[in-house]
């Protein structure tokens, strides 16, 4: 069994854990994609999955096909303890 990412218009529509010969056995076959890394919205370009975007300032790294952001929500926050 594997992954496969239903691909529609550049995007994850869904995703469903299948053998290749049930994959193979439908009509729209050519919409799936095998993937160990994806989630419903994500974009696919051709060769990667990419998710959404964080924040307006992110900024796609065409080489590693990940956003790179300096919004600070992104920082891990130290939770005082009581």
């Amino acid at each position: 069994m594997s992954n496969y990412a239903l691909i529609k218009n550049g995007i994850v529509e869904n995703i469903v854990l299948a053998d290749a010969d049930f994959i193979n056995s439908l009509p729209n076959k050519n919409d799936y994609v095998q993937y160990t890394n994806a989630g419903i919205g994500w974009s696919y370009d051709g060769v990667n999955f990419i998710p959404p975007k964080c924040h307006t300032e992110a900024v796609l790294n065409a080489k590693s096909a990940k956003w790179e952001c300096t919004n600070t929500d992104h920082d891990i926050k130290e939770i005082p303890l009581a």
